[in-house]
């Protein structure tokens, strides 16, 4: 089966690792066509929930270190430089986040694979190139989500940063 990563609308000539078993299971049904046509929609929605979950922590840093970010901008950081820490805090935090998922997705598809009842019908195979796109996509979109938490920090003023906390 033919399957573009996030619903063949980034990359079309990407094949999924998920595919029925031959000449096992029911022919396909509309609801199983259905489902085929919202895999890219359904796509597309967990990575906006992964941005936006990244976007939360980042705030949530943001606030909790006001005066932290203060002191740094009261001693003469640039706004480039303290944008960039918190990008680079976005980076590892979505590269450690990709990592784990990326084991938890491998180790989620053997286990489906093992379980009979699955396992006849649906044949679960992560390939290289899959975990390796949908892991750097991770890491883009968590430094993309990075930024907005960095423009609030650095438009604050020292003074009122300090006074915050």
């Amino acid at each position: 089966m033919k399957n573009g990563l996030f619903g063949n609308l980034l990359c079309p000539s990407f094949r999924c690792g998920v595919s029925r078993r031959s000449g096992v299971g029911p022919r396909p049904t509309a609801c199983s066509v259905f489902c085929g046509r919202c895999r890219g929609p359904m796509a597309w929605v967990a990575l906006l929930m992964g941005v936006l979950m990244v976007l939360n922590t980042l705030l949530m840093v943001v606030l909790e270190r006001t005066r932290e970010i203060g002191i740094f901008a009261a001693i003469g950081w640039s706004t480039e430089r303290i944008t960039g820490a918190i990008v680079i805090e976005g980076f590892i935090l979505s590269a450690v986040g990709s990592a784990a998922g990326v084991v938890i997705g491998v180790v989620g598809s053997h286990l489906l694979n093992a379980i009979p009842a699955i396992g006849r019908f649906v044949a679960v195979r992560p390939t290289p190139g899959l975990v390796v796109a949908t892991a750097l996509a991770a890491i883009a979109l968590g430094i993309l989500g990075s930024f907005y938490p960095a423009w609030l920090a650095t438009r604050q003023s020292p003074a009122i940063a300090l006074g915050r906390a």
